[in-house]
């Protein structure tokens, strides 16, 4: 299914459980393909219809992080090779999922190419936030992020990284400086507040209310 189809789709279906006062219908998607085991699982007296392996937690750890950027579709790095002659998309982010050491690329499925017109702008202006937030450069970074989020005040990943930007110009996480990918310790105890200095100032409060929101990348309590 295109982007644009799957939103407009959502659309329909979130305004028919309004007029029938029912829950709504709020989704996105992770999309990841590769090797895994389908079938039934289980004994002969009791069995489930599933699927397993890792790209299948890969996926889901893709369907999970639309909480935080607020975005619809979110694909692999495999998809991306495979599409990315066909759609529009957009690097997000570095995540590490459970029981993997190495960071992966995330994209989000913005659009398809002949949609160029709608989306090229955001797209590049993002890109060249996101490379300047992964060399340190948060001040740089945080102006890209703060203009986009402006001009495009429903792009749920601009306002992200402009929060992000907001807190490593505070206080820069010893291990994540050039990287964009922050050191798990470090970001615990930022997380957590314990801090070795026993001088917290106002702007210690501010930067620690920012980081107690959970993001792809921060650890939850």
């Amino acid at each position: 299914m295109l982007p644009s189809k799957f939103k407009k789709t959502l659309i329909k279906l979130q305004r028919r459980c309004d007029a029938l006062g029912r829950p709504r219908i709020d989704i996105g998607v992770g999309i990841n393909t590769g090797a895994m085991v389908v079938g039934n699982m289980g004994s002969r007296k009791r069995f489930n219809f599933t699927i397993m392996g890792d790209k299948v937690n890969m996926a889901s750890r893709l369907e999970g992080t639309h909480k935080t950027f607020g975005t619809r579709l979110i694909i692999s790095e495999n998809i991306y090779h495979a599409v990315q002659n066909e759609m529009l998309v957009r690097e997000l982010d570095l995540i590490r999922v459970k029981g993997k050491t190495k960071p992966v690329k995330i994209f989000e499925l913005v659009g398809t190419v002949a949609e160029s017109d709608q989306h090229v702008d955001r797209i590049n202006r993002f890109g060249r936030g996101l490379e300047a937030y992964r060399e340190g450069q948060w001040a740089t970074a945080l102006e890209i992020f703060e203009a986009l989020a402006l001009d495009f005040p429903q792009d749920g990943p601009s306002h992200v990284f402009v929060n992000r930007c907001h807190d490593f110009l505070l206080r820069p996480p010893r291990g994540c400086l050039g990287r964009g990918v922050r050191d798990e310790d470090e970001i615990r105890a930022v997380v957590r507040g314990k801090w070795q200095s026993t001088n917290r100032s106002p702007l210690f409060w501010a930067s620690a209310r920012h980081r107690s929101r959970r993001r792809p990348g921060y650890l939850p309590r």
